[in-house]
């Protein structure tokens, strides 16, 4: 079976808040469709940060997100509850496979 290359212009992602250096909580701060907005929304984001937001590991990036929960200018503090009930999800998948290797 082929598989069809993935449009990118109809890619949703979550543009995200998050610290490197520490394990502070993530925070959606827009969701946007396609990878060219995606891009723009994380330079604008992480330009917007002070030196001192950047010395102290705060940055944003862009993550795909699985359809049909995420849209388009939906609500970030509903983007983050979902966002973190997947990761909240994939993590528990993980701890529960650990030793079936």
């Amino acid at each position: 079976m082929v598989q069809k290359a993935t449009d990118k212009s109809k890619v949703v992602y979550a543009i995200i808040r998050h610290n490197f250096r520490n394990n502070a909580p993530i925070e959606v701060v827009e969701v946007v469709k396609g990878s060219a907005r995606a891009e723009s929304a994380v330079e604008r984001y992480n330009r917007s940060l002070s030196g001192e937001e950047k010395a102290s590991g705060w940055g944003h990036h862009a993550q795909s997100t699985p359809p049909p929960r995420l849209k388009p200018g939906m609500d970030p503090q509903l983007a983050t509850k979902y966002m973190r009930s997947e990761w909240a999800a994939r993590k528990a998948r993980l701890t529960s496979n650990r030793g079936v290797f």
